[in-house]
């Protein structure tokens, strides 16, 4: 069994609609829905986001799934002006 993580920085879950989503046998949940990391002891995951919450799952999964597969979409240059602005 597979299960599918889908994540949002949102309070109201979103989970996109994805072509050939519907032909996808395993869990979908929102990251609003974790709780225990065990819970995916020897599954294959992905999870799509890259706000905290994704990176903080996929990190704690990755100790438990037999593997974790981390997809996100990064805009470089907001990401440099936001690290300007840190530091």
């Amino acid at each position: 069994m597979n299960t599918n993580l889908i994540f949002s920085h949102d309070f109201n879950p979103y989970i996109p609609e994805i072509p050939g989503m519907e032909l996808f046998e395993g869990q979908t949940i929102h990251s609003k829905s974790f709780r225990y990391e065990e819970e995916f002891e020897g599954l294959r995951v992905a999870i799509f986001g890259c706000h905290f919450s994704g990176e903080d799952i996929a990190m704690l999964v990755s100790s438990y799934a037999k593997k974790v597969s981390h997809a996100f979409e990064l805009n470089i240059i907001l990401y440099s002006k936001m690290q300007q602005l840190l530091h």
